[in-house]
């Protein structure tokens, strides 16, 4: 065994036999709820799409005058809103009791539910605006709908990423000024170092939600608002860790890694709604019970939605891969900024408790968004064996 492997064993000794039980019961878990989420969204789709609800809508704001916007915007929002309401049994038992169960979590379930109803209000909306928009291109563009739709995407995307810490974040989480102390002057100094002017430093109450330890870095044009989460403080973080998981974050922002993420999912929108587009056409509906109407119809979508999921879901794997590419850089950057391989694994460990530090190849490829935690922690020591020793 090589001093790298011996070193990263020795951090995954810190495991003991019941937590690593634990993470793999949880992480795997995970695995299935991304199927039966799947399975969940299709059967509400069938449902809603069985009830011609939407199309009931649609006749009716057309009834005396044509307003092909307005019931595009409305059909979708009913849709939207009654979608996250039927599936709201299955998200509150994946999001609020399994995270409590897994003592991932101690919010209550009030508080819980006043925050989902305000994500799914707004999703509704603000997905209404995007679909609206869709459906308007399908009726002036035709079959090349999805090439536009795509760049609606692109442009939503933007908007929503760019405005949700200063609109959507302030309304689930409190922020205030970080208080003076070594922690403020250890970001600073890594702000200063990876160039960030006018960088503003945070504190919010994450613990509200999540005993999670994290942080994140929003902004944009040269300017930079890093958030740490009060987990940080309350699960008695070094400064080694909290200099690594900044740095991390940092190293996402400096590399434009959320711009570039814009554009691949973007990408990845066009080809999905190219796909959806072909499978709408190509597949007899009325054999399935299913009374589906033309696809510039607003009527129509439960079952685009259906299929656009169908394709993502099945995209996973990409977009897992995706991810592990970005969190990678964003390890090494770290490194080279904070110089705290230690710290990176210390902070790595407190995330092995919902995340199985070391799965199956297969599953990482398919499944994890990061790197698996053994593969981070032997990345660290052998940058620190390289540049340490």
């Amino acid at each position: 065994m090589t001093q790298v492997e011996l070193e990263t064993q020795n951090w995954l000794g810190l495991l003991t036999a019941d937590e690593l039980a634990n993470a793999v019961a949880y992480t795997q878990g995970n695995h299935w709820i991304l199927v039966a989420n799947l399975a969940v969204t299709l059967f509400a789709c069938a449902l809603i799409a069985r009830s011609r609800l939407l199309s009931r809508i649609v006749d009716g704001l057309n009834a005396t005058k044509a307003r092909p916007n307005l019931s595009a915007l409305s059909a979708a929002f009913v849709f939207l809103l009654a979608l996250a309401v039927m599936a709201s049994p299955f998200t509150a038992f994946v999001d609020w009791h399994r995270e409590r169960a897994f003592d991932l979590s101690e919010q209550p379930f009030a508080d819980w539910a006043v925050q989902w109803a305000l994500l799914s209000v707004l999703t509704a909306l603000v997905g209404a605006l995007i679909v609206a928009g869709i459906y308007w291109l399908v009726r002036r563009t035709g079959k090349n709908w999805w090439v536009w739709a795509s760049g609606l995407t692109a442009a939503a995307l933007f908007v929503v990423t760019f405005l949700a810490p200063v609109v959507l974040q302030p309304l689930l989480n409190t922020y205030t000024p970080a208080p003076e102390g070594e922690v403020l002057t250890a970001v600073t100094e890594l702000a200063d170092a990876a160039g960030i002017e006018a960088a503003s430093i945070h504190l919010y109450d994450g613990s509200r939600q999540s005993e999670r330890f994290t942080a994140n870095v929003s902004g944009l044009f040269g300017t930079a608002r890093i958030a740490l989460s009060d987990n940080m403080f309350q699960q008695g973080a070094d400064p080694a860790e909290i200099r690594a998981v900044v740095a991390h974050e940092i190293g996402h922002f400096v590399k434009h890694h959320v711009l570039v993420t814009l554009v691949f999912y973007s990408a990845l929108a066009g080809l999905a709604f190219f796909s959806t587009d072909r499978l709408f056409r190509a597949i007899p509906w009325e054999r399935a019970g299913l009374s589906v109407a033309r696809i510039e119809h607003p009527g129509s979508f439960p079952i685009l939605y259906a299929l656009f999921t169908v394709v993502m879901f099945l995209a996973t794997p990409l977009t897992s891969s995706y991810s592990r590419l970005l969190e990678t850089s964003a390890d090494r950057y770290a490194l080279e900024l904070s110089n705290e391989p230690g710290g990176l694994a210390q902070a790595l460990m407190r995330t092995a408790n919902y995340r199985a530090p070391s799965p199956h190849w297969l599953e990482e490829m398919i499944f994890y968004s990061h790197p698996s935690i053994e593969r981070r922690i032997g990345w660290a020591m052998a940058w620190k064996l390289e540049n340490h020793e």
